[in-house]
């Protein structure tokens, strides 16, 4: 009895030397992990000109990937973000206090790594390229108080997929979604007004666009090689449209408002509302060849671009002018008809790249000869 008495004392005296030991090393781990931010690890900023608020310039010491920007530095409440301020780093997500109210141009060019971007409301004004570049961006929320998405803000960020942007915006800027690849899907707000040139263009995998009425202004090259978009409307409010403002090779149709006054679509294709001027065709469509109808005085650049199947065009006498490449990335038209002499095609006034990315073997066939695309005359 006395030695089993014995054995359990010395069995608890170890068990809470052991214990002891395991507390003292699992207090000494846990010390070695930073329950805040060490002291030393900040944000580069500027004092504003208020002597209160401050801006903030750059990472500083700031090491982690994970850009969380406070409400205050050293008791100046932060209220911007400038210009260049994070370019080229190697950060992966931002978010940003409410305090903020601005972001400066170029503030996360080119950021790789970045994928995930949460910017508060406050913020009314998001500077020009500011997103450019940030090809792994897939996820942003942007504020409710964004009037303006400016130039390039978001070009080339390729792996957004659906962009949701928010009631209140004006204006959605030139190139500001230029060259995003993999977007399928973008809501235009009921607010927006102006669509800048180029503002989607090489957005390839595009399906769903709704321009809603009150949009005044398209400007050229918008819808430009959106190489998925099957159907477009203009609405009754857009008045001033830029050239080559939409092409697709799964453009089925372009459907116009009845009451629009600059615009007009005949058999699903983009003409002036007087049918002066040829737009754009629908490039979906099954047919070798076109006839573009008498009255039309103008063919405008990139008018015919992306279209596979179309082989033959016909031309009337009443055309004056010609834009550049209007064949662009149509790589089948081989025969132009045109309804006149061959003098008076020298008359015609031509963009000097008109029929770019033709065949060798293209050829113009007047009414009294044949202009080989070395300019070579066959008369009958």
């Amino acid at each position: 009895m006395k030695s089993n008495l014995l054995f359990k004392t010395i069995f608890r005296v170890l068990l809470v030397l052991l214990l002891s030991c395991c507390i003292l090393a699992l207090s000494s781990c846990l010390n070695d992990i930073p329950q805040s931010r060490p002291n030393d690890e900040k944000l580069e900023y500027s004092i504003n000109a208020d002597g209160n608020t401050c801006t903030v310039t750059g990472l500083g010491t700031y090491s982690s990937k994970y850009l969380i920007i406070p409400e205050n530095i050293d008791g100046y409440t932060v209220t911007a973000i400038a210009e260049y301020a994070f370019q080229r780093t190697n950060i992966e997500t931002f978010s940003g206090a409410d305090t903020i109210t601005t972001i400066g141009k170029y503030a996360f060019q080119n950021c790789k790594q970045l994928q995930t971007v949460v910017i508060p409301n406050t913020v009314t004004e998001i500077g020009e390229h500011c997103f450019e570049y940030c090809e792994n961006l897939h996820s942003i929320n942007l504020p409710s108080n964004l009037k303006n998405i400016k130039t390039f803000t978001f070009a080339e960020c390729k792996s957004i997929e659906i962009m949701f942007l928010p009631e209140g915006i004006v204006e959605i800027g030139d190139a500001a979604f230029y060259a995003c690849e993999y977007m399928t899907s973008v809501n235009i707000p009921n607010t927006v007004e102006t669509i800048g040139k180029g503002a989607f263009l090489g957005c390839y995998y595009l399906q769903d666009i709704v321009i809603p009425n009150g949009v005044t202004t398209i400007g050229a090259a918008a819808f430009s090689v959106c190489l998925s978009l099957t159907n477009i409307h203009f609405p009754a409010s857009v008045v001033n449209v830029g050239e080559a403002v939409i092409s697709s090779n799964s453009l089925t149709s372009i459907d116009v408002d009845g009451n629009n006054p600059i615009l007009s679509s005949v058999d699903g294709h983009l003409y002036s509302n007087n049918n002066t001027v040829f737009i754009s065709y629908a490039c979906a469509k099954p047919d070798t060849s076109f006839v573009i109808p008498e009255g039309v005085k103008k063919i405008l650049k990139m008018s015919f671009a992306t279209c596979i199947n179309l082989q033959i065009i016909s031309i009337p006498k009443s055309v004056y002018y010609i834009g550049s490449q209007i064949f662009f990335t149509s790589p089948n038209i081989e025969t132009i008809y045109y309804d006149g002499t061959v003098d008076d095609w020298k008359m015609i006034l031509k963009a000097p790249d008109w029929n770019e990315e033709t065949k060798s073997t293209f050829i113009i066939i007047c009414t009294d000869g044949t202009i080989a695309m070395d300019g070579t005359v066959t008369y009958n």
